[in-house]
């Protein structure tokens, strides 16, 4: 069975055959005058498309509309938590293995009443990252304690398959701005708001979003910051301006 925005799919849909893409790649080269050939800078993956063929069987007691209804519901969650309800991204799992996950979006124009009449067709869902998630969730919880200084580093190591997805700061005392960064770059992410003692800052580095006290704060982020990650199979250091507190990463892990 096909689960998709946390419901498994209805009951008169049968999925027929599923095809996943592999990743995009993006060669970065830069041609040099007078120089044969090209530099090469590395590349990068794109995302993938997952193709679903279906059949639709009618039940005798369903009606063309209840159908048409369902299957629209199924295909376009809403999220009425979220400030883009319709445009979030959803869990996607497939039959083959159910303990990971693709987050995607359907992308290709479904016509809802062509499937509904003609019995048969392709949904298409496309995935902007390359990997699969697995269900697995790591917690790391750090107290940064003051040292008289101003900043506070946390070193966590990072591997090709480990990512934050989530970081909570609870602040200790009142701070009139935070940053953090990875120590390998030289900007990190910034919020310009006096911050109170119990006061929670929860940053998304996957979905670019920042909050505090679970109220949307982007207008908070100074222009140019950049949020954090973990760099691929080398220990990271993430240095803070927080002197005291509590610090929170979540991690996933991912697969190609």
């Amino acid at each position: 069975m096909i689960e998709y925005g946390g419901l498994l799919q209805p009951s008169f849909l049968r999925v027929t055959g599923v095809e996943v893409s592999m990743p995009d790649i993006d060669m970065q080269t830069m041609t040099v005058p007078k120089r044969m050939g090209a530099v090469y800078y590395g590349y990068e993956m794109g995302g993938r498309t997952v193709s679903l063929d279906v059949t639709l069987v009618k039940q005798p007691y369903r009606t063309l509309e209840d159908i048409e209804r369902e299957l629209a519901s199924w295909l376009f969650p809403f999220n009425s938590g979220s400030d883009n309800p319709f445009s979030d991204l959803q869990r996607l799992y497939l039959d083959d293995n159910q303990d990971r996950y693709l987050m995607v979006r359907v992308s290709n124009t479904v016509s809802i009443k062509d499937l509904v009449t003609a019995g048969e067709g392709t949904i298409e869902f496309f995935s902007p990252s390359s990997f699969y998630f697995d269900t697995m969730e790591i917690y790391d919880t750090r107290t940064l304690t003051s040292t008289g200084s101003t900043s506070n580093n946390l070193t966590y190591n990072g591997s090709y398959d480990v990512y934050p997805y989530e970081i909570t700061v609870t602040m200790d005392a009142t701070v009139s701005g935070f940053t953090i960064r990875n120590d390998a770059f030289s900007k990190g992410l910034t919020i310009n708001k006096t911050m109170n003692a119990g006061d929670v800052l929860t940053i998304y580095p996957d979905k670019r979003e920042v909050y505090i006290n679970g109220v949307y704060s982007m207008k908070y982020l100074v222009i140019g910051s950049r949020f954090p990650i973990l760099l691929a199979n080398r220990q990271n250091t993430f240095i803070t301006t927080l002197a005291s507190g509590k610090c929170e990463i979540k991690s996933k892990i991912i697969y190609l």
